[in-house]
């Protein structure tokens, strides 16, 4: 874990954005830095965990770090895209909760290469009567993320967590509910510029991937 009381843990961590995350690791069989390309903090910690399990079964310390180096997301976990014209996609549409969205956001937060930040952020499902403070919360997260351009999609939560970035600062014309992601995903497309990163994370039932297929369509 993260903690300096963990038999595995990381410090000096570094959040490299979509380049991923690097730290010093430190063991019992010794100290390294490591780097893996998998975005985000949550990553970093199962690829601590991971690293746990293989040095208690003798793998050595530096095939730990190399082959943490060579991990590739799942797919629409996270998964970058170079598109044409420098933009760049974070799909990670597979599912979502608060703590997850707001890990992607951080990552999303951490870039200053783009030449604007665009969210696509689907209703987050099956949280029950906290749905809506959920979503206002996570809309003040989106405002504090630095995006230009945020497309909420889904039911009412979505449309909560629309206002709630409007009531956290960000400009009402540059935020966007839209009920579904089939209605969705042409009016996002259109609005993608070159230079852009993009991030398209939602619940599974919402269906943002259709939202990232469009954008990769368009701009493949």
């Amino acid at each position: 874990g993260m903690s300096a009381s963990a038999t595995v843990c990381a410090r000096d961590i570094e959040h490299l954005g979509i380049d991923g995350t690097s730290a010093r690791m430190v063991t019992s069989a010794g100290e390294r830095w490591i780097r893996t390309p998998l975005l985000g903090r949550g990553n970093l910690a199962n690829v601590l965990a991971a690293a746990t399990v293989a040095l208690d079964l003798g793998t050595p310390i530096d095939d730990v770090v190399a082959a943490a180096a060579r991990l590739k997301p799942a797919d629409r976990r996270g998964a970058v895209r170079h598109l044409r014209g420098g933009i760049i996609l974070i799909d990670d549409s597979y599912n979502s909760s608060p703590a997850a969205l707001a890990a992607a956001l951080d990552v999303v937060a951490a870039e200053v290469r783009p030449d604007r930040k665009v969210a696509v952020i689907g209703e987050m499902l099956e949280l029950g009567e906290h749905a809506e403070a959920l979503h206002r919360r996570s809309g003040a997260v989106a405002a504090a993320a630095g995006l230009q351009l945020l497309f909420s999609v889904g039911g009412e939560p979505a449309r909560v967590l629309a206002e709630a970035a409007i009531a956290a600062g960000m400009p009402a014309s540059s935020v966007r509910w839209i009920e579904d992601s089939e209605s969705a995903a042409p009016t996002i497309a259109a609005a993608i510029r070159p230079g852009d990163l993009v991030l398209v994370k939602g619940s599974r039932g919402v269906r943002t991937d259709v939202v990232a297929d469009r954008i990769a369509a368009e701009f493949a």
